[in-house]
């Protein structure tokens, strides 16, 4: 075991390359990512390609994504491999889809195989999701198929293909067939790296899904030589964070906090300030008197610090020190206070926002909720909502798809992406039919604000 894990207190290793991780990072767009693939995957016949350098979380992506799927989903799960061919792309698919695969099974045979049970599927109102990761390792042949199988018209109503691969996996794409857009579309989606802010961020969040509680254990110095070194790329800052954990030497917090006794000295005198502006003592006659100063005046106190924490000693309290050192005051000249000029502040236009809108910007951002419809007709919204039985827990927000207005119905109000997933199974089956699917709220607000400029 690594030492940094127990001087820590770490319960795993958070920068370790291992599948299945419990925590996904939500910032840096990546949330919005998510979303945004789940919308494509259930309103878009579109093949989705998401792509990104090496180490730019789209294994990590993907498996949230899937996470994501309601139960009307069913999902094949394919690591593709360098140069990895046409039958061997097919014999992984129809394993991840419990298909008996023959010994020496030919490409023919796997494709049928595969259609009729796409076909048998499509019965049962649910949907197909091939999800291939590393699809920049394919070889041509391998791509090709998938594009075959992806443009069938049998399988496009049921069936979602979402490709991840390297930067240069949508030319290959391009290049490979000089297909007819109106055939085979493609929706491509970036997975950029994190700028130096996010990159802490994410080392952070990184720690504290661990359960590191304690003051971030790395030095910014170091931490922007690793930002600099990685271009911000997740993999590349795990793999340089837990370099430099390994050869650091934690120390212990301890957790009792012990005050130097300079600093009692230190607020004594500032307590005689305060003592010495409302009550002065006449040390001749021994009588105390008020001092009234006026609003306008200003008192100066000249307190000799300095003699008094020197006189400060073991058997000498910090009452007697300051009994021993003159203190003297002095009232100046009135001090003119300036007359208040009215500032002039420009009143911005606000944007015009419906009352559903309002509702939804009002929530925690850290919030989910159910989209449940979505139309190009506001009116069709409308008349959707008055129709559900306590539709008071709709509503609704515009949004964009394709570069056209998009109206988008959600429903419910929730604490976390689990309890809003756990909520579909008791709607009713009307509303099971349209597949809702849980959506951060912040992803929400920030499609509000955007076209609400």
């Amino acid at each position: 075991m690594k030492c940094y894990l127990n001087q820590l207190g770490l319960r795993f290793d958070p920068f370790e390359s291992i599948a299945g991780t419990t925590h996904f990072y939500t910032r840096a767009g990546r949330e919005d990512l998510l979303d945004e693939l789940l919308q494509l995957t259930r309103y878009s016949r579109d093949i989705v390609v998401v792509t990104g350098p090496l180490g730019a979380g789209k294994s990590s992506l993907a498996e949230w994504f899937i996470k994501s799927l309601g139960k009307d989903s069913v999902v094949a799960h394919v690591q593709a491999t360098l140069f990895m061919n046409k039958v061997q792309i097919l014999e992984a698919i129809s394993t991840e889809l419990g298909i008996h695969v023959d010994a020496g099974q030919a490409e023919a045979s796997l494709v049928n195989s595969i259609r009729e049970w796409i076909s048998a599927f499509s019965s049962t109102d649910r949907h197909l999701q091939l999800v291939i990761d590393d699809a920049h390792e394919l070889g041509e042949g391998a791509l090709g198929i998938l594009l075959e199988l992806a443009r069938d018209p049998a399988l496009t109503s049921t069936t979602h293909l979402l490709l991840l691969g390297e930067t240069h996996l949508l030319n290959m794409l391009e290049q490979l067939l000089p297909f007819n857009r109106e055939i085979v579309a493609f929706s491509g989606l970036v997975l950029p790296g994190l700028n130096s802010e996010e990159a802490l961020d994410y080392v952070s969040f990184k720690l504290r899904s661990a359960g590191f509680k304690g003051e971030f254990p790395i030095d910014p110095g170091v931490m922007g030589d690793i930002y600099n070194l990685s271009s911000g790329i997740p993999g590349t800052i795990n793999a340089l964070v837990r370099d430099k954990l390994e050869v650091s030497n934690f120390k212990p917090v301890n957790s009792k906090l012990e005050i130097p006794s300079i600093y009692y000295a230190t607020a004594a005198v500032l307590l005689l300030a305060l003592f010495v502006t409302v009550f002065f003592t006449d040390s001749n006659t021994g009588q105390n008197y008020s001092m009234q100063i006026s609003a306008t005046q200003q008192v100066q106190i000249n307190l000799p610090v300095q003699p008094i924490l020197s006189a400060v000693t073991e058997d000498k309290p910090i009452t007697e020190a300051i009994s021993q050192v003159p203190v003297s005051t002095a009232i100046t000249e009135p001090v003119k206070i300036p007359e208040a000029t009215e500032e002039i502040v420009p009143v911005l236009p606000q944007p015009a926002y419906s009352e559903f809108e309002s509702q939804l910007l009002a929530r925690a951002p850290q919030s989910y909720t159910l989209q449940v419809l979505g139309s190009q007709s506001e009116v069709k919204v409308h008349e959707f909502i008055a129709e559900q039985s306590g539709s008071s827990s709709f509503a609704y927000f515009e949004s964009r798809y394709q570069n056209q207005p998009w109206f988008v119905a959600v429903y419910g109000d929730f604490k976390d992406r689990e309890a809003a997933s756990a909520a579909i199974a008791t709607l009713p089956e009307a509303l099971k039919t349209l597949r809702p699917w849980a959506r951060a709220l912040s992803g929400i607000q920030a499609d509000i604000r955007k076209y609400n400029q």
